[in-house]
């Protein structure tokens, strides 16, 4: 193709004139204070890093969220900011290596100014292929922009740390707060906190805290018992809720002085505590209206008939268990019998013995509330003599006799609330010693069979020892059971019978005990933290040497930009002059000129290409145009057609 084209003859001044490589105009000036806070932008990136070490299990606040934050944008931020600065870098690299005496390795010069991202640094490993080494140590860099980012939004992770304290925890004594004596003026509140304990489900009967929630104190087995064993163990928890294992009681320790704050708690405290431990066993069953009677069954019957509102348990007088001349031990059991009437009138007598047995129990609560969450972790035996145990009676009840005594009443009371003699449907009570689930069902009195009798001993005097201690633990605070508060602090923390107050002023033992509070605090991920320290640092290092080596350039910035095509090119007819400019600068003085890859040499059997002005003075400038040349040939590329 030939065209005639007019000759571009642009104005001698179209670059502005002469100038010297150093010179300073708005631009200039705006690009270097730019160029200032580009290079120590990273800093910022430092500064995360080393203020997430600070938040290092701390708290979590208002700040806290603002750095976390600051971690999601990072990814984000971090690969433009790295792309920004190593390609800067590797830019200004190569032009210092171009104005070094000597020069440069024009490969090496294109792996620099060409290596502006990872994928181009890639792309020219392969398209170059010479310089590996310089390739890789590119390659390298280029690589720890995904490992800083990454590390930027992994620097803080949520976490829990517990803080440890001690304080007092108050619980209530087992030592009686209203004399047994008295039970019968409290026998409604009493028979009621026993019936609803009796009356709970199977599940609830099983749970490790009563209806009220407060924990429940398990049982020694008969085999520690028999062993005679003080050692520490864990309770099994899969025991108590199969039925293997039993509780003491129905009824929990009442607890207090567990202040909670906001975040979840946890509370560890050791309590000493007593139960009665009673051992039964079947010895007798006869029918008072037939035959003859032995002495012993002849006794049964007098007191039998002679408290007709005993249900089911009557006490055998001092004399039948005390051997005469025999030592007076507060520490001996104490013998009842338990007498069940049939429908008609045969009898069957179950001989028990009750003896104080002292346990030292580690309660765990939390993290949630105390009245949910509380439950018997730990547990060991206690020796009778151990001072550090409560006792089941008060220091006043020193003398066997007085504690026979007290027990007379409370077996009187609890068959009381056992429900009146009935020879048609048995009590509650008899019906949780012999069955267990439901015993307030209707139903009818029937005979043993093998099975009822096949409970005994172990059975039998398991449920018989959780529902005398029951009925003991409901008439200690007959008005304060129920009022369950974990967190508040008792007024009063005294005996209440000893100092003649009333039995609502309960007094409470104390024990210490230890508090695990747990708190969300932000965790430094080290690992992480150290990574972007690294990548950050190699970054700080490359954006201040590039600073600095463009401050030792003294040359235009020509590398990389197209409007480096029109200098000193034939095809492009320019006015000379325009050596000091940039590609920037070049580019905003040329702004109207376009460019072509064409065939300057359609005529010859090889092709040459070449970037030429385009001749149309369409878009052009019309003052920049003062005349023309003679036409030029020119062809479009050919896919097929050789080229120089």
């Amino acid at each position: 193709m030939q065209e005639t084209i007019p000759h571009m003859r642009i104005r001698d001044n179209w670059h502005g004139g002469p100038k010297t490589l150093e010179h300073w105009d708005a631009p200039t000036v705006f690009g270097w204070i730019f160029s200032v806070l580009l290079t120590f932008t990273p800093l910022c990136f430092i500064a995360l890093a080393i203020t997430a070490i600070r938040l290092d299990n701390q708290p979590h606040s208002d700040y806290g969220k603002k750095v976390l934050e600051l971690t999601v944008l990072s990814p984000s931020l971090y690969p433009i900011l790295f792309a920004a600065l190593v390609g800067r870098f590797y830019r200004v690299f190569g032009r210092w290596c171009l104005e070094s005496r000597g020069g440069v390795n024009l490969p090496v010069l294109e792996q620099l100014i060409g290596s502006q991202n990872l994928a181009t640094a890639i792309e020219r490993i392969f398209v170059i292929r010479t310089n590996a080494v310089i390739g890789l140590i590119i390659l390298t860099s280029w690589l720890l922009s995904p490992l800083g980012g990454q590390s930027s939004s992994r620097l803080l992770q949520d976490a829990k740390i517990d803080f440890l304290s001690n304080g007092t925890v108050y619980y209530a004594d087992p030592a009686y707060q209203v004399s047994h004596s008295r039970w019968i003026d409290y026998r409604h509140s009493v028979g009621a906190t026993y019936a609803a304990s009796l009356l709970s489900s199977s599940k609830q009967k099983a749970s490790p805290r009563d209806i009220w929630g407060l924990p429940k104190i398990p049982r020694l087995s008969q085999e520690r018992l028999d062993n005679g064993s003080y050692d520490l163990y864990d309770v099994n928890k899969s025991d108590l809720v199969s039925g293997k294992a039993s509780y003491a009681s129905l009824l929990g320790i009442k607890i207090q002085g567990l202040v909670r704050p906001n975040e979840p708690t946890k509370f560890n405290f050791t309590i000493p505590t007593s139960y009665f431990h009673v051992d039964c066993d079947f010895v007798d069953s006869f029918d008072p209206l037939r035959g003859q009677l032995t002495k012993n069954q002849t006794n049964i019957v007098d007191l039998f008939y002679k408290y007709p509102s005993f249900s089911a348990f009557n006490i055998l007088p001092q004399s039948w268990f005390n051997a005469e001349g025999e030592d007076d031990d507060i520490n001996s059991p104490y013998q009842f019998i338990y007498v069940k009437q049939m429908r008609g009138s045969q009898l069957y007598v179950v001989k028990c013995a009750t003896h104080e047995v002292k346990v030292e129990t580690t309660i765990h609560c939390g993290p949630g509330d105390p009245a949910t969450t509380c439950e018997a972790r730990q547990q060991r035996r206690l020796s009778t003599e151990n001072q550090t145990g409560s006792s089941l009676f008060p220091p006043s009840v020193t003398r066997s006799d007085l504690r026979l005594k007290e027990m007379s009443y409370a077996l009187y009371a609890w068959a009381q609330a056992s429900g009146d003699k009935d020879g048609v449907q048995p009590s509650p009570s008899e019906m949780y010693l012999m069955k267990d689930e439901n015993p307030y069902e209707f139903t009818s009195q029937l005979p043993w069979t093998k099975e009822d009798l096949a409970k005994f001993p172990y059975v039998f005097s398991r449920r018989m020892t959780t529902a005398f201690n029951t009925y003991w633990d409901a008439g200690l605070n007959p008005g304060g059971h129920t009022n369950v508060s974990y967190g508040t602090i008792p007024s009063h923390n005294m005996n209440g019978l000893e100092t003649g107050q009333t039995y609502k002023d309960s007094f409470m033992n104390t024990t210490m005990g230890t508090r695990i509070t747990t708190i969300d605090v932000y965790s430094a991920q080290r690992v992480w933290v150290g990574l972007l320290l690294f990548t950050t640092m190699v970054l700080q290092i490359l954006a201040i040497c590039s600073f600095v080596i463009e401050i030792l350039i003294q040359g235009p910035d020509v590398l990389g930009f197209a409007s480096t095509l029109t200098r000193d090119n034939p095809f492009v007819p320019l006015p000379a002059g325009g050596s000091h400019l940039d590609g920037p600068e070049r580019a905003r003085c040329l702004k109207n000129m376009r460019l072509e890859l064409v065939d300057v040499r359609p005529e010859d059997e090889t092709g040459y290409l070449a970037v030429r002005a385009v001749s149309s003075a369409k878009g052009m400038d019309t003052s920049m145009i003062e005349g023309s040349v003679k036409s030029r040939k020119w062809v479009h590329l050919n896919r097929r057609r050789l080229y120089e």
